[in-house]
């Protein structure tokens, strides 16, 4: 008999909590906003909420896309995105990696974790929102 793992319920309890701020969090931009004639984007009032309760703004996050010389689909290319991955995650303390490709970099990736599940514990792989619709 299969046994089901909950999350811890520290866990669970956080995301309530979190889930529950950020249903009042729209809530208070919807009353705040709607009512008036100039609105804000959500990212604005967002800001200019956290300076009136206090929070320090972060800055802003920054992507960039590493060089690629090779065909993205080819396995050496996902193996080599997946290790520098995982090296710059551990740079930034980061204890997971998400990669979301579509479907034909998921096959790839899927194939080269199960090669190595040991060197690739520590990735989660997602399928493109529009590709895992339509398959």
């Amino acid at each position: 008999m299969a046994r089901k793992q909950g999350l811890p319920l520290k866990c669970m309890a956080k995301m309530v909590v979190s889930q529950n701020h950020a249903k009042q969090a729209d809530f208070g931009f919807l009353q705040d906003t709607l009512p008036t004639e100039s609105c804000p984007e959500f990212i604005g009032y967002n800001t200019r909420l956290c300076i009136e309760q206090g929070h320090t703004i972060r800055p802003k996050t920054q992507v960039d896309y590493l060089p690629l010389d090779m065909k993205p689909s080819d396995p050496d290319t996902i193996m080599t995105s997946l290790q520098k991955a995982k090296v710059l995650s551990s740079q930034y303390g980061l204890n997971l990696i998400v990669f979301t490709g579509d479907l034909q970099l998921y096959r790839v990736a899927v194939n080269s974790i199960w090669a190595y599940p040991e060197q690739f514990q520590d990735v989660i792989l997602r399928l493109g929102g529009m590709h895992f619709l339509l398959s």
